[in-house]
């Protein structure tokens, strides 16, 4: 088995980006997944909230705080309250308190649009479910995911988008094995396939995170590195960007990139996909740039400046060639109005008229005026970072999206090398015990939710994969893979929202 991924850091870089590949052979290596099991059957998925609006809820609050974790028990008990309760909350808004930039308390009703979180996964292949290549905990990841925002009431959709292996022989898509689309779907994961490409590597999948633009259906959507997960309900950072609190469009600052390609919120719209892709042709159809390296002063398309014009910073950082670079040109100069989330607070950058200097001259074409993005206000956190709890009883503080999301960068996956023990049951029948959760570490939370997730929809998951473990040639993470014209772009895929 053979997983790429970049963890960023200060002094070392490493993996950032967890991009599964494949190699199209089986490795010796493999991963022992002891995951409980029960005959329990499958429960019925509906979108859960715990907005009361009506006396007898209210009466009832402290029995479903009780029975938070426990979905299928509230359904049993009080199935037409369950469905009077999803009626109201899906045609009601929510009011919300925050603190306004004058430290002064403000209470703001909150509409509620459709959003979504996207996984993106690369280079997958398959012959038989228990001959899976790396792209299976990523897969697993995503179940984890949608089974964390059903616990916890969230009406958040979780969409997995596959592009198999340009070496696989099947369709010009290919597909995953009916086992693993059973899987998903059981889960309630919605699962999308991508366009294969001529040659894997990894300058065409970095770069797919930009599909999220394309799913119009939903208002909002966060991509997320496939190694990532959220810990508690995040519909109301959602909301934020949705009522105007924050910009539709929100970056993560990194700490080996300006902005980090891990994460990204976006407000889909058409043609903004083509927009990110133009990005890359105009620097490949200018006969001046270099093909093999990118101008440290114009980078992908402008300088680096501050409000005067002058260049304060060289295109010099982590995967500058690749999507990290691509991502800053993108909302800085072509998005220019966005929100990025750094130290727990919320940076507004916005657009303003950089007029030409003879200090700056050389920087702008034909003496004109450039239009740049700059920090205009920096927020703090407006809500708590999970406002329904984590499962671990104890009350959050105040904090952004970023808060409330866990991210296995670089090696420090869940699921490892080797063997990997579920840890041992937390629950008491179907009652979540939150005592013997806080006691657990990161990667045992996720290993606990992927046993629950298996028990809860009965996935029957097998108790050992066989993964493989060689890397395909083309996959390894090298400059300029995409200034190079013989560097496939993805296409539109024409998927009507998804």
């Amino acid at each position: 088995m053979m997983n790429l991924s970049r963890l960023e850091g200060e002094n070392t870089i490493h993996a950032k980006k967890s991009l599964t590949v494949m190699a199209g052979q089986q490795g010796e290596q493999q991963e022992k997944w002891n995951i409980s099991r029960s005959s329990r059957s499958s429960v019925t998925r509906k979108k859960i909230s715990l907005r009361f609006t009506v006396p007898i809820a209210t009466c009832m609050l402290l029995v479903f705080t009780q029975l938070r974790f426990v979905p299928a028990t509230r359904r049993t008990v009080f199935p037409l309250l369950f469905e009077q309760e999803q009626e109201q909350a899906s045609q009601q808004s929510q009011s919300i308190q925050y603190e306004n930039n004058n430290n002064k308390k403000e209470k703001k009703e909150m509409k509620r649009g459709k959003y979504a979180i996207a996984y993106i996964i690369g280079g997958c292949h398959w012959k038989t479910w228990n001959s899976m290549d790396s792209c299976v905990p990523y897969i697993l990841n995503a179940i984890v995911t949608a089974h964390v925002l059903r616990t916890f009431h969230s009406s958040i959709d979780v969409v997995l988008k596959v592009r198999m292996a340009s070496s696989s022989t099947e369709t010009s898509f290919a597909e995953l094995s009916p086992e693993i689309e059973e899987w998903l779907s059981k889960a309630g994961v919605i699962l999308s396939y991508l366009p294969k490409v001529r040659k894997d590597n990894f300058g065409t999948i970095s770069i797919e995170l930009f599909r999220a633009l394309e799913m119009l259906d939903y208002d909002r959507v966060l991509f997320m590195d496939s190694d990532s997960y959220p810990k508690c309900n995040i519909d109301s950072h959602f909301d934020l960007s949705f009522n105007g609190l924050v910009e539709e469009n929100i970056g993560f600052a990194g700490s080996a990139a300006p902005i980090t390609a891990s994460a990204l919120m976006v407000t889909p719209k058409s043609g903004a996909f083509h927009q990110v892709m133009d990005i890359i042709h105009r620097h490949r159809n200018n006969t001046s740039k270099s093909k093999t390296k990118l101008d440290p002063i114009q980078g992908w398309g402008h300088p680096i400046v501050n409000e005067v014009g002058d260049v304060v910073r060289n295109w010099d950082w982590f995967a500058v060639d690749v999507d990290q670079g691509i991502i800053y040109e993108w909302l800085m100069h072509e998005i220019k109005n966005f929100t990025l989330i750094k130290d727990n607070n919320y940076l507004t950058y916005q657009e303003v008229v950089v007029k030409p200097t003879s200090s700056n001259q050389s920087n702008h074409k034909n003496n004109t005026y450039q239009m740049i993005s700059f920090l205009a206000n920096k927020t703090s956190p407006l809500i708590l970072a999970c406002p329904g709890g984590d499962g671990t009883g104890i009350t959050s503080l105040k904090g952004t999206i970023q808060g409330a999301i866990n991210h296995f960068s670089g090696g420090g996956k869940p699921w490892g090398q080797g063997a990997m023990d579920v840890p041992e049951k937390l629950t008491n029948g179907t009652v979540h015990n939150e005592t013997k959760f806080r006691e657990l570490g990161g990667k045992e939370r996720w290993r606990y939710w992927l046993s629950e997730a298996n028990r809860t929809y009965s996935l029957n998951l097998p108790s050992r994969l066989s993964l493989t473990a060689k890397q395909p040639v083309g996959f390894a993470m090298n400059a300029q893979l995409l200034l190079s014209p013989n560097v496939e772009i993805p296409v539109p895929t024409g998927n009507r929202g998804l």
